[in-house]
């Protein structure tokens, strides 16, 4: 009687082993992969569940699979999709929904979690209590807000990694003029970490009279500081420094220039990304027999050339979209005032690679530089107080923002004018 009793037991036992082994498993697994820290974006829909049912099937043509809906309150369902390696890529993909009125709010989560969306809020330089400070445009809003701000010290230079995860940015505490030239006082260098909003300092280089940066084909910062040599007035001493993205100084070099015998040291040039990713277009110019820059885009694949114009100046600035789809670039050319008086423009092409047709020409302004957040082409024009910030549409070829504050506002740099 009692081995009876005992076997029935035994074997109920071991189904409730197999049970929490599959149920260990199972949760084993999910936890497995939030590990592996992929973002997501979580949509609100207020309404039935066939109107969020059918945002959720626009999503999903778009992004290629199927979202996952959830009712979380009477008349409110949360969609959530993608399965992104950074928060910029998922901000990007929401905002490009939100951008053609698919999705009308969202926020970028980890593990469940709201994370900061630093594609959707993008640092720009402008004035605050009369200093030169960091701000955060948010491009779903359309509104800013103060970023980073130092009394004594004022920001001259800000440079975007082109992954869009850091920034590195350039502080004087003051500038003027010694012996007839411009000077910069008390220099310092910040890097900032998106995905976490710190600030740190990594460099300090003091007195000088010219800096220039820019981000090299490696992902690496490249800066130029030129001051004068304290132990004689001919020489002026130019100090060129690498950095990774982490803020680490990789590479150092000093030269020392005799402003009689050498002349003024020229600044290492940025080099303009002539060819897209995957080596599928190269853009080139030619010169023709009126002495004029011909702009071409050639496929690589195809060896096919298409002009796209032509100018007596030549190319500023260049930057081609994330999905190689297009192609932007600042030129300068004469532009005539009267039958005796002509002046240099800049004017921007806004080029469509698949159709091989300008979509937009930007009219002569003060242009200075180009980048790409996703969707959206940004341009700073104008000078001084007159600065502003253009966000260009270009999928839509319409203008999503044009950002004008008192005093001006630049992504890159704002002449400091007292």
């Amino acid at each position: 009687m009692k081995e009876r009793k005992i076997f029935p037991a035994f074997i109920i036992f071991l189904f409730l082993l197999v049970i929490i082994f599959v149920l260990l498993k199972y949760y084993s697994d999910r936890v497995s992969i939030k590990q592996d820290g992929f973002y997501e974006v979580s949509c609100i829909v207020k309404g039935d569940y066939d109107q969020a049912d059918e945002i959720k099937n626009k999503i999903k043509d778009r992004i290629g699979f199927l979202p996952s809906i959830e009712k979380t309150a009477k008349n409110q369902y949360e969609i959530t999709f993608g399965k992104y390696k950074s928060s910029y890529e998922a901000g990007e993909s929401a905002f490009s929904l939100f951008a053609d009125s698919i999705i009308q709010n969202y926020s970028v989560q980890l593990d469940g979690k709201e994370k900061y969306d630093y594609f959707s809020n993008v640092p720009y330089v402008s004035n605050y209590e009369g200093r030169a400070s960091l701000f955060s445009l948010d491009l779903k809003k359309k509104t800013s807000s103060l970023l980073w701000n130092d009394w004594g010290e004022e920001v001259v230079a800000l440079e975007v990694s082109p992954g869009k995860d850091v920034f590195f940015f350039l502080t004087v505490s003051g500038y003027g003029k010694k012996s007839g030239v411009s000077y910069i006082y008390d220099s310092r260098l910040y890097l900032c970490i998106r995905n976490e909003n710190i600030f740190r300092m990594v460099g300090y280089y003091k007195n000088g009279i010219q800096f220039y940066s820019y981000w090299n084909a490696k992902n690496e910062y490249m800066t130029s500081f030129t001051s004068l040599d304290s132990s004689t007035n001919s020489n002026v001493i130019q100090d060129i420094m690498v950095y990774d993205t982490s803020g680490v100084k990789i590479q150092g070099m000093k030269k020392v220039f005799n402003l009689i015998q050498d002349g003024y040291p020229s600044v290492p040039k940025k080099k303009l990304e002539y060819t897209s990713d995957k080596n599928i277009y190269s853009f080139f110019n030619r010169r023709n027999e009126q002495k004029e820059n011909c702009f071409y885009i050639k496929k690589n694949y195809s060896n096919d050339e298409y002009l796209i114009n032509k100018a007596h100046g030549e190319v500023q600035d260049l930057a081609w979209s994330p999905d190689q789809n297009y192609l932007f670039f600042i030129y300068s050319d004469s532009v005539k005032l009267s039958a005796k008086n002509t002046r240099i423009g800049h004017f921007i092409v806004a080029y469509d690679l698949l159709t091989n047709k300008i979509i937009r020409t930007f009219t002569s302004d003060d242009y200075k530089y180009l980048s790409v957040f996703g969707r959206l082409l940004a341009i700073d024009a104008g000078s001084g107080i007159d600065s502003k910030v253009i966000f260009y549409d270009y999928p839509k070829d319409e203008i999503y923002l044009k950002l004008q504050v008192n005093d001006g506002c630049a992504i890159k740099s704002l002449p400091i004018a007292k």
